[in-house]
Order: structure tokens, then C-alpha cells, then sequence
């Protein structure tokens, strides 16, 4: 995401489709999430994502099945990557929290593995 910053305040820019490494075939954003409350908890098997926090902070906990990495959203690191075939942990939301998802294709249940077992026995055949 481009970050400009003059006098009269801050613009974010993402400009497609140089600046995600994909074509977006689907947008959407979670809001008004309780602070307590865990969301994702699943995989993609073919799915590309980007997470662009528009406001608040939230914790992101991804796991490839080798290792597991957790990285903190807010103001000063807006955006994340997620590649196929990892799980995500989203929690630890800020209040008035918005997360924008740059989605790779259309939803599709099937590409859903919503099952940590599953998961771990994907991740470690691919």
C-alpha cells in the first residue's frame, strides 16, 4: 500500500493491480466486531488474501502447519498477505476496528478447511 503524508493529513493508496500480487475478485470488511471475540479459525486451500486494517488494531496469529507467526495490524503496519493454505487467528480486536479482505476469487465453501486436523494434513502434504 502506497502511504503519502503532507501537511493536510495522510492518504493509503492501493492501486490495482500493481500493488497486490493478484487479481481481486472479491471485497469485503469486518466491522463492529466485539473486542473479545476470535474470528477466522480456518484455511483457504486456493484463496489469496490481503488484510488492509481501514481503522482500529487487531492480533493475527498465521500458521502455515510449520510454523506460526503473529503479527499486530494498526496504524503504522495496515496491511497482510495471507497465502493459501494457512490458517489465520484474527482477535485481540480494537474498538471500532475495521478490516478490509482483497480476496483472490469469489466465495466458495468448498475452498473453506475449517478443521485444524484437516488443515495440519493439508499444509504438510503441499
Amino acid at each position: 500500500m502506497k502511504r503519502i503524508e503532507t501537511h493536510a493529513g495522510g492518504l493509503d493508496v492501493i492501486e490495482l493491480p500493481c500493488q497486490v500480487p493478484f487479481p481481486v475478485q472479491r471485497i469485503y470488511w469486518l466491522r463492529d466486531t466485539p473486542v473479545d471475540a476470535t474470528r477466522g479459525l480456518h484455511a483457504h486451500r486456493t484463496l489469496r488474501q490481503v488484510l488492509v486494517l481501514v481503522s482500529g488494531n487487531v492480533r493475527v496469529e498465521l500458521d502455515n502447519g510449520h510454523t506460526t507467526t503473529v503479527h499486530k495490524l494498526d496504524v503504522d503496519n495496515p496491511q497482510l498477505p495471507i497465502e493459501p493454505v494457512t490458517w489465520r487467528v484474527l482477535s485481540e480486536f480494537g474498538e471500532g476496528t475495521v478490516l478490509m479482505v482483497l480476496a483472490s476469487a469469489p466465495y466458495d465453501p468448498d475452498d473453506y478447511i475449517r478443521d485444524y486436523s484437516t488443515f495440519l494434513a493439508v499444509a504438510r502434504a503441499s
